[in-house]
């Protein structure tokens, strides 16, 4: 009976060991992973020499995805090649195995480091000498043979299971951190307490995970500055291409129109006929449409914000409803315009006008009954609120409703370009616009929140 217990104690001991290279891998794993897919060796270092501030190894290696050996930690020449390391690479689940390395028979725990598809980029080794594990086989053996020697005596055994018990206690509480961490709660910690070398464990444990989550914090501060560079990129090429074009369509159409304009004009005053004033008027409405797309190009195309200046948003907001009252033509349908006259703010006046003139013919457009206008002046800034009763926006066109040459409305009003403006206007004042569908009242409308202008130190 004792020997049985023996030998299932001494295998649970070996496993023990062997997970502890699994929990240590599996704890780095999404470090490297991020750091192999950017090509950043320098954090894959720094992770990868991480793990030995809390755990006797004799090397821990990473591999690229064609077996070949990029980095290398520990014992020096602790490292043998293997045939099957591209395999490892591509398997999907871990594997451990005994291996000979220079004359030192080394227990090995191989992680796959695989990307968000699957594919592999990597491969990491983590080893141990098998003396190691043979020193804590022996270690257990010799528990047990002092539990069978001084089993007689209570006194002792009570202190040996009260000793083993809260040893055992703060090693389980220790694994379920590094398990927990492993599932990807990086913000686990051990509390230090217990016997020494369990406590300074746990203080090198959490020196570890403290490491990981800054190098995890400096990825994530990169990637989020690579967007942002990447979307100011974006932009700017996609405005220096509506610029162009702009100038183009003004220079190219702009006289041509003008003269057929002119001439329809003409050809509609010398017939008295009802069927050829009906096409004379229709070729200016033609013209008409044409010339507010060219417009509305050039508006988008130019992005030039101008000079600032204090302006009420109750009286930009009457010259705005007026200007969209003439872009959409004849229409009974009321703009409801609610807010306080406020103090002046300092912005780009007429940008933010034309914004909010464009929200305000978007709304002529579709309402059923009536536009409502609202707008808060606080030292903040203006938020503007522009609704309508009108069938809404559709879900799957919502998040590209700010997007070039979008548009849900094929009439002669629309070009696509009229609320990317509005987005534009919102960046030059580093504020934010967005659609609000009320599914309750069944309206929906827009919300653009533009902060005041700083006033300059130096008017120099």
């Amino acid at each position: 009976m004792v020997f049985m217990v023996s030998r299932q104690g001494e295998h649970q001991a070996e496993e023990r060991l062997q997970e502890d290279l699994e929990i240590i891998g599996r704890s780095i794993e999404g470090s490297l992973r991020h750091a192999m897919l950017r090509g950043d060796l320098l954090s894959a270092s720094e992770a990868l020499n991480s793990i030995f501030s809390f755990s006797r190894l004799y090397g821990a290696y990473l591999f690229n995805a064609d077996g070949q050996l990029l980095l290398q930690t520990g014992e020096p020449r602790s490292y043998r090649q293997r045939d099957d390391l591209s395999e490892l690479a591509r398997s999907p689940e871990a594997y451990g195995d005994y291996d000979e390395i220079e004359g030192t028979w080394t227990y090995s725990f191989f992680v796959p480091l695989q990307d968000d598809f699957g594919r592999p980029v990597g491969l990491l080794q983590i080893s141990r000498r098998q003396e190691d594990i043979d020193s804590a086989i022996a270690d257990f053996r010799l528990q047990m043979i002092l539990l069978v020697a001084l089993g007689i005596v209570l006194l002792c055994l009570i202190m040996i299971l009260g000793y083993q018990a809260a040893f055992g206690r703060r090693i389980q509480h220790l694994r379920q951190t590094m398990r927990k961490v492993s599932e990807g709660l990086s913000g686990q910690r051990v509390q230090p307490a217990g016997p020494r070398e369990i406590a300074e464990l746990g203080e090198s444990f959490n020196e570890m995970l403290d490491s990981i989550e800054r190098v995890q914090q400096k990825v994530r501060d990169k990637q989020e500055m690579e967007d942002m560079l990447r979307q100011r990129l974006v932009r700017s090429q996609r405005l220096a291409s509506m610029g162009q074009m702009a100038s183009i369509l003004t220079h190219e159409l702009g006289g041509p129109l003008s003269a057929i304009d002119a001439h329809a004009q003409l050809g509609l005053r010398k017939v008295e006929d009802a069927e050829p004033a009906r096409s004379f008027q229709g070729v200016r409405d033609e013209v008409r449409r044409m010339a507010t797309f060219i417009q509305q190009v050039v508006d988008f195309g130019k992005g030039q914000k101008g000079e600032s200046s204090e302006y009420r948003p109750s009286d930009l907001l009457e010259s705005a409803v007026r200007r969209a009252r003439a872009a959409v033509g004849e229409t009974e349908t009321p703009v409801r315009v609610e807010g306080s006259a406020g103090a002046s703010v300092l912005g780009y006046a007429f940008r933010v006008e034309l914004a909010v003139k464009n929200l305000i013919q978007n709304g002529l457009q579709w309402a059923r009954s009536e536009v409502h206008v609202e707008f808060e002046s606080s030292e903040d800034g203006i938020l503007y609120r522009i609704s309508d009763d009108g069938p809404g926006v559709a879900p799957e066109l919502r998040d590209v409703l700010f997007e070039p040459f979008t548009t849900t409305n094929q009439s002669a009003q629309s070009s696509g370009l009229g609320l990317s403006l509005v987005r534009q206007v919102a960046d030059e004042h580093d504020g934010w616009v967005r659609y609000r569908w009320n599914e309750s009242e069944q309206r929906g409308g827009f919300e653009l929140f533009l902060p005041a202008l700083r006033k300059p130190e130096n008017p120099t």
